[in-house]
């Protein structure tokens, strides 16, 4: 009977990491079925954007077809602090916030609708008030729960969390 129960319990195990392995396959499967991010266009990502708008979003993007269009886009704020994103050739993110400045790692993988991977942001710890504490607080919460990365044409890019959310940034 014991072993049985060791049987049982290494094949549950093997199932669960099975399982886990293939969670969000639909995800994967994006980058995998129209192929990755030429050099050439992860180069035409790296560089300075700032930040435009704070965006709510509802079915988007859509992740099974590879459609970056939105189902509903609703322009939650305007930015106002001028707070820029910089995506480094090296894979270093530089966000110089309203009142801070943060560091990070980054990994881009797909196509028009890639995965956005961000390290932890970690930088100066500087305190400002009212407005540019919460526009900073808001992009660093949105840039710490990204997910995917769209480029919207040659100047402009929208970063997706998976929380309903997005940033849409502009090339300066």
């Amino acid at each position: 009977m014991t072993k049985v129960r060791s049987a049982m319990l290494v094949l549950s195990g093997l199932g669960l990491i099975i399982g886990f392995q293939n969670c969000g396959g639909a995800l994967n499967g994006v980058g995998d079925a129209q192929g990755a991010i030429s050099s050439s266009e992860k180069a035409s990502l790296v560089g300075r954007y700032e930040v435009e708008d704070f965006i709510a979003t509802s079915s988007c993007p859509d992740v099974d077809s590879g459609d970056a269009l939105c189902a509903s886009v609703y322009k939650e704020d305007s930015a106002q602090t001028g707070q820029v994103v910089e995506f480094l050739s090296d894979g270093t993110l530089v966000v110089e916030g309203a009142c801070n400045t943060y560091y990070s790692e980054y990994q881009i993988s797909g196509n028009a609708l890639a995965m956005l991977s961000i390290g932890d942001l970690s930088g100066t710890n500087v305190v400002c008030d009212g407005p540019a504490q919460k526009e900073e607080s808001l992009l660093l919460h949105r840039l710490g729960a990204a997910v995917r990365l769209a480029k919207d044409g040659p100047t402009e890019i929208s970063i997706y969390t998976d929380q309903s959310s997005a940033l849409r940034l502009k090339a300066l």
